[in-house]
């Protein structure tokens, strides 16, 4: 016996948008990261060529993506701790302690090379 098939009219553009709007709600944004990738299913949907083994590989790399850059600052404060340690001295900078307290934030101080 064939197991049942969910999905049984062919894969077209609208499949694709439907992955578009699941992955904008789930992040709130598409990334610019991640148009390529819709560029790609849709040209497939318009060739007729999608199909559903591209269709879930796209669904599970989109479902990786994790937002552009830092989601904190802890590692800008990991360096700049460490550049302290090394140099020796503050040379007007903060201290270690300062940074580890949180009392440097954007805009208080100049972080310096």
């Amino acid at each position: 016996m064939l197991p049942h098939v969910e999905n049984a009219h062919p894969l077209d553009a609208s499949d694709v948008q439907e992955l578009r709007v699941r992955v904008q709600r789930r992040q709130g944004v598409i990334y610019p990261e991640q148009e390529p990738r819709f560029r790609d299913l849709d040209r497939l949907a318009l060739q007729g060529a999608l199909t559903a083994v591209a269709l879930s590989e796209a669904a599970r790399t989109l479902s990786l993506f994790k937002q552009p850059g830092p989601r904190d600052r802890r590692w800008a404060r990991a360096e700049l701790v460490a550049d302290l340690a090394l140099s020796g001295g503050s040379c007007g900078q903060p201290s270690p302690a300062e940074v580890d307290e949180g009392h440097i934030r954007d805009g208080d101080a100049p972080l310096g090379d």
